[in-house]
């Protein structure tokens, strides 16, 4: 990933512990693994359309 001034990082995760988190694991797991990534993709998408929208209302600013 790279660093600056207009970049996120963002990390979410999920731990299935005690006696039943290996079954848990096995049969959610690859569910929630899944979920989680749609959630981040969606994220993503949302805060590069909110992102470009912010930089035209600067440009268009900056041009009146």
């Amino acid at each position: 990933w790279s660093e600056g001034p207009d970049r996120t990082f963002y990390l979410t995760y999920e731990r299935f512990s005690g006696v039943l988190g290996p079954l848990v694991r096995a049969l959610y797991g690859e569910r929630v693994r899944a979920g989680f990534l749609r959630n981040a993709l969606a994220l993503r998408e949302r805060a590069e359309a909110r992102a470009a929208t912010e930089r035209t209302r600067e440009t268009s600013a900056r041009k009146s």
